[in-house]
């Protein structure tokens, strides 16, 4: 007589805790041996132990003919149920309709596979097709490459043996190419005005070369900045210079030594001529004449971590403080500054003026600072320190951005 599924899962139980040959004993009724559960007391432990960990741990597979029957049955449940008539609690039926759903968790499985086998071969297909694709692109670039290396030995200045980054480029009837910074120091050599050209010594002419423009304004030039290495087209060259960070400024102190963007913060971290916050400023009987006057530089941050520098100078009995930024022009139309003049002794702010700060750049220029005010004005309040003999006063700056 074939099992039913709850003594085929109760052997399942049984031959795990006491062997195949306790389970025989059991299956013929010596439920009394010692150690194994009784028929009922293994029904309870099934039953408070899961149903679903009891058919996940047993692994117990149904018939078609089990699955009929299940489904025949949750239809008659059901009926019952929508009757009002008392349900009784079936362990074997909610074994099975589990089993049935453990099934079909088995068929999705299987069909979930099948789907990642399909995924994963359409993307071994995609990348075989973009490994293609890669590797002409490979190829043209070095072949495009080798032409530009070509056509830049061609342009090549045989002067300076650069690259002209403008055109068109001067040529001599012949057609040897000089970049223009060269063919005008020739000029100023040449003896009797004749300008010779360095290649083949035939008088240059006027003579300019509309290919070697061509080639210059659609290749990529090497940034001229010592120390950067990139390469840019014709047409961002300009911008690239702009903002590269190896482009040549002036110390915003008064060391005036000109040096790389990237390292400005490092030289004020020791410059003399830069101090870190504000301070008071002080004039002696003798400055406040019309001696020329610069303090250091105070780099101060704004809240978002950028560097800034307050300069302040005297000429002429004329006092002009001005906000460097150290960033570019475009960084700097965002931003607004505002410097104000006080008594250090009453705290009292007697001037205070707005404006953009200005990008660091190659000069410090102090006529072209943004706020103008005369010393008579200052000289009103300022403060005279008896002790001292000398004149005070502040200046301090702070900087936000300009909301739209």
């Amino acid at each position: 007589m074939e099992e039913s599924l709850l003594e085929r899962v109760m052997k399942r139980k049984v031959e795990e805790e006491a062997g195949v040959t306790k389970v025989a004993r059991v299956m013929e009724g010596e439920a009394g041996v010692t150690g194994l559960p009784t028929e009922g007391e293994l029904k309870d432990r099934l039953l408070i132990e899961g149903v679903e960990n009891a058919i996940s741990r047993y692994g117990v597979k149904m018939s078609v003919d089990d699955i009929e029957e299940v489904k025949s049955k949750e239809m008659e449940l059901k009926d019952r149920e929508e009757t009002g008539e008392k349900v009784e609690n079936d362990a074997e039926y909610k074994y099975r309709s589990l089993e049935i759903k453990l099934q079909r968790s088995e068929d999705e499985k299987e069909q979930m596979k099948h789907e990642l086998k399909k995924v994963t071969q359409n993307m071994q297909k995609y990348e075989n097709q973009s490994k293609k694709i890669q590797e002409k692109n490979t190829l043209e670039m070095e072949n495009y490459k080798k032409v530009v290396v070509k056509l830049q030995e061609k342009i090549e200045c045989p002067v300076c043996l650069e690259v002209p980054r403008e055109g068109p480029m001067p040529c001599c009837p012949v057609g040897h190419l000089t970049c223009s910074p060269c063919l005008e120091r020739l000029g100023t050599q040449a003896r009797q005005g004749r300008v010779e050209c360095p290649t083949c010594r035939e008088p240059m002419g006027e003579g300019r070369s509309s290919l070697a423009r061509i080639v210059i304004e659609n290749m990529a030039h090497q940034c001229s900045f010592e120390g950067c290495e990139e390469m840019v087209h014709y047409n961002d060259y300009g911008q690239h210079q702009a903002v590269c960070r190896f482009r040549r400024v002036v110390c915003p102190g008064d060391c005036d030594l000109l040096m790389a963007f990237c390292e400005v913060k490092k030289h004020a971290a020791t410059c003399q001529e830069v101090s870190r916050g504000f301070g008071v400023k002080t004039l002696t009987q003798e400055e406040k004449q019309d001696t020329d006057v610069k303090w250091v530089s105070e780099m101060f941050s704004d809240v978002n971590g950028a560097t800034f520098f307050l300069q302040t100078n005297k000429e002429d009995n004329i006092f002009s403080m001005d906000v460097v930024m150290l960033g570019s022009k475009d960084e700097c139309k965002e931003l607004s500054a505002e410097v104000s003049i006080a008594n250090p002794d009453t705290k009292n702010v007697f001037h205070r003026t707005t404006f953009s700060p200005r990008p660091i750049s190659v000069s410090n220029n102090p006529r072209d600072s943004s706020l103008v005010v005369r010393q008579s004005t200052i000289a009103r309040y300022w403060n005279y320190n008896q002790k001292t003999k000398n004149y005070e006063f502040t200046v301090t700056a702070k900087v936000h951005r300009v909301t739209a």
